[in-house]
Formats: C-alpha cells, sequence, structure tokens
C-alpha cells in the first residue's frame, strides 16, 4: 500500500514538473515570436541613434540557442 502511495506522489511530482516546463516552453516561444518579429520590423540602427534592432537581435541570439533554432 506505501508503493502504490509512493508511485502517486511520483507520477503527481513528474505531471506537475511536466506543466512547468510546457508553460516556460511556451512563454519562451512567446518572446522568441515578439523578438524575431520586431527584429525584422523595426529598420537597422541609423547612426548616433539608440541600438534599439541591435539590442533586440542581441535578444534573440540566446533565445536562438536555448530552442535550438
Amino acid at each position: 500500500m506505501r508503493t502504490e502511495h509512493n508511485r502517486s506522489l511520483v507520477s503527481e511530482k513528474d505531471n506537475l514538473s511536466s506543466v512547468v516546463v510546457m508553460g516556460f516552453s511556451r512563454r519562451a516561444w512567446q518572446l522568441y515570436n515578439v523578438l524575431s518579429f520586431m527584429v525584422e520590423a523595426l529598420p537597422a540602427d541609423a547612426a548616433g541613434g539608440l541600438p534599439v534592432q541591435c539590442t533586440l537581435a542581441n535578444c534573440v541570439k540566446p533565445l536562438n540557442h536555448s530552442l535550438q533554432i
């Protein structure tokens, strides 16, 4: 009986872990999609202006690696 209880707890823990990972994955993809769109939509940074496009492109690079794109 104790073994069944332990299996149930492990199963619940696995399910919770999967939900957490799926939530992080969904947020990561959303962030990647928004940043990628913004990088493509914004014009190249002008000399003497704020480096917005370049900064966003630098934010996307680690996501490319993390999401294995």
